[in-house]
């Protein structure tokens, strides 16, 4: 499908000649009724709507799908709502019915309220919502006998856009949004030379969606913390978005807002306001990249359909047409203009289709939640479908596994080997902590047969391994916040700069910086007792990389550098001016013998303490990070003991991590990682992954 089409069907009705007059006489009206949605010109109704029969053959660039027709399928599916959600579900619907030319599919954009009441009163089978669900509207199905199925399917970027010939207001913070659209503007502020003094005296137009809009709610509850706190008096308020555009483009003084594929759209007709990001004070402009990276705050958000339960399983055709969508969302979803959620987001949501699992994990997400987060909501699902179950055998297993590598994951691994062989006392599981490296050295020769690993294996390391014939199957398996500890008389260092930890532990630092006093003026003259992980460890790599910019820079009189993570906690417990780094899980062990530092986030100033709570928030930065296990791929065929441990190792992580002191990956992550398992698939997605990447970006790496 290609974006040129669905630009022509949506905006093809309004080329005409009248339409500039009309939006100059609705501009000169102050747009009467803002919550009125017009007649488009030549159109039947205020709707946007797309029949999948109506499309013509797809073009040679379209044909990357070739979807596979299910012989007698036949009948019709409705959706309405979210204008945002329109163009997505409008092109699955022209894929799906090439396929299936008995199906007839109907969408219409009406707004996500009005998708909401028609899904809940029976009259369609399918909503596109822009915000979750609310509770009244759950409740408003449920009397009706209605349930609900979540499906987020993309993340968007909501888009201020402006008049091309707006040269002023390149850049708005959230302030500034609230001054031109919060309640308190309603007839007061009506030039831009009212927002910033430096802002020319020109009229200023407004358009944006009606108040039955989820982009509405979104946005009002983003920018002035209460929904649907909005002036009343726009020149436009509509669900149809093209008009948006439009009339931003009519006047000088125009501003609106709307989705990010629309914004792709009508780029020639308008222009992308940056916002400034509340957290970092950077200006970010919404894109794709911007979204990805986190970095567009705090109007990136997740976006939805709802499908009807109690129909899938009278209606074949709508099961079909939801278990298409989630097929091709990876696909389809970029090509309208907006941004995929990670394979693994969609084979969770499938696995609520199929377990029929109903109610909603996103409604009280706040606007302006970090994307990692959001996907983190993945984690929450009971649906069976969805989740591995722990390996029951018939047969009788036996024989051994071998495991080394890091001590960070090494508890994991070791509770894993604990719980597995009480269900299969015929396999031993043993596990060594050697250290990342020693672990890749151990399992590309053979000696083993997974890799406990605190960082993505090398580029080098695959390369031993491939000369031995010897390959990877790459599984993240949690969020770990490698933490900085002190001795608990240490009442001094309770905050330390990425600056301050390049002092205490860089290169520079060796034999010239050994008492506290020479870290920063105030602290106390104290020896300082230097404890950490040897250079064999991917702790070691990962701090090395994040605080000093340079894998291996790092001082060498280290007190004590080992692979044995106690004793390091031993060390810094036995001097007053002992300081060391490991694993969030130690740092829960050792409680009673070390103390957390926290550490100064680089792109906001707060000074954060490492743990559960501030890895899932994705305010610990830059020492937050994934951990892994490596498998050899070729063993699991032979080896059914392996593929069984591993099975369940998968299988056991919402559990078992938690339970050991790390951060549990959504359970999407760990659905994605059994299927690369099942399908052998080897290689490392995340050996470019930069220290101190937004752990939202790290989860996008599961396509």
């Amino acid at each position: 499908m290609q974006v040129s089409s669905l630009r022509t069907k949506l905006f093809g009705t309004l080329v005409v000649a009248a339409l500039p007059l009309i939006l100059v006489l609705l501009a000169a009206c102050g747009g009467g009724d803002p919550t009125a949605t017009p007649v488009s010109p030549g159109a039947a109704d205020s709707s946007q709507t797309g029949t999948a029969t109506e499309t013509a053959a797809p073009t040679a660039e379209a044909g990357t799908m070739a979807p596979t027709a299910e012989a007698g399928l036949s009948g019709d599916v409705a959706i309405a709502g979210s204008s945002t959600v329109f163009p997505i579900s409008e092109a699955m619907a022209e894929e799906f019915s090439k396929a299936n030319s008995g199906v007839r599919v109907n969408v219409a954009s009406t707004g996500t309220g009005a998708g909401f009441r028609a899904i809940c009163a029976g009259e369609t089978q399918v909503s596109n919502a822009s915000r979750p669900v609310k509770q009244s509207e759950i409740d408003t199905c449920a009397e009706n006998g209605i349930e609900l199925i979540e499906i987020p399917v993309a993340f968007d970027a909501l888009s201020v856009v402006v008049n091309p010939d707006n040269d002023w207001a390149g850049c708005l913070t959230v302030g500034d949004l609230k001054t031109i659209f919060g309640p308190e503007a309603d007839g007061v502020i009506n030039n831009w030379s009212q927002v910033n003094s430096d802002y020319p005296d020109v009229r200023m137009r407004l358009y944006g969606p009606s108040t039955a809009s989820g982009t509405f709610d979104y946005f009002t509850e983003a920018i002035m913390d209460e929904g649907g706190a909005h002036r009343g008096d726009m020149d436009l308020a509509t669900e149809d978005d093209p008009l948006i555009a439009q009339g931003v483009n009519g006047t000088q003084g125009g501003i609106g807002y709307f989705g990010l594929a629309y914004l792709a759209q009508y780029s020639d007709l308008v222009t992308a306001v940056a916002i400034e990001n509340p957290a970092t004070g950077e200006c970010v402009a919404p894109s794709t990249e911007s979204v990805e990276a986190g970095s567009y705050q705090p109007l990136a958000r997740p976006i939805f359909i709802y499908v009807n339960s109690g129909l899938l399983d009278e209606r074949p055709e709508l099961e079909s047409f939801v278990e298409y969508y989630l097929t091709e969302a990876t696909k389809l979803v970029p090509e309208v203009g907006y941004v995929a959620l990670p394979q693994a987001a969609y084979t969770w949501s499938q696995g609520r289709v199929d377990a029929r699992t109903t109610g909603s994990v996103f409604k009280d997400v706040a606007p302006g939640t970090p994307l990692g987060e959001v996907l983190g909501r993945l984690g929450t699902s009971t649906a069976p479908a969805a989740t591995p179950e722990p390996q029951e055998t018939e047969v009788e297993l036996s024989g051994d596994v071998a495991i080394a590598g890091s001590s960070t994951v090494f508890p994991i691994s070791e509770a894993m080997a604990e719980e597995f062989s009480k269900a299969n006392s015929g396999v031993r599981v043993n596990v060594a902590s050697t250290g990342t490296g020693a672990g890749f050295r151990a399992i590309c020769a053979g000696e083993t047969q997974v890799s406990n690993a605190s960082r993505p294996v090398k580029q080098s390391e695959i390369d031993t391994c491939a000369e031995n014939g010897i390959e990877l199957v790459e599984i993240p398996v949690a969020f770990d916040a490698l933490s900085v500890v002190v001795n608990p008389d240490n009442d001094w260092a309770g905050c330390l700069t990425v600056g301050d930890l390049k002092t205490i532990f860089g290169p520079e630092a060796d034999g010239v910086i050994n008492n506290w006093s020479q870290v920063k003026a105030g602290f106390p003259d104290v020896r300082m007792r230097l404890y950490g992980p040897s250079t064999a460890s991917g702790t070691f790599d990962y701090f090395t990389e994040a605080i000093m910019d340079e894998g291996g820079a790092h001082r060498g009189d280290m007190d004590l550098a080992t692979e044995d993570d106690p004793l390091i906690a031993q060390g810094v417990n036995g001097t007053q001016g002992g300081i060391g780094y490991f694993g969030l899980a130690y740092l829960a062990q050792y409680s009673d013998l070390v103390s957390a530092v926290a550490v100064e986030n680089p792109a906001t100033g707060e000074c954060v303490a490492p743990s559960t709570e501030s890895v899932e928030a994705g305010s610990y930065q830059p020492l937050a990070r994934p951990i892994f296990i490596y498998v050899n791929s070729g063993l699991l065929d032979e080896r059914p003991e392996l593929e069984a441990f591993v099975e369940f190792y998968l299988a056991e992580a919402t559990t078992l991590v938690p339970e050991v002191g790390y951060v549990a990956l959504p359970q999407a992550a760990y659905t994605w990682s059994q299927g690369r398992v099942d399908a052998r698939t080897t290689g490392s997605v995340f050996k470019d992954v930069a220290p101190g990447t937004p752990l939202g970006e790290v989860l996008g790496r599961l396509q």
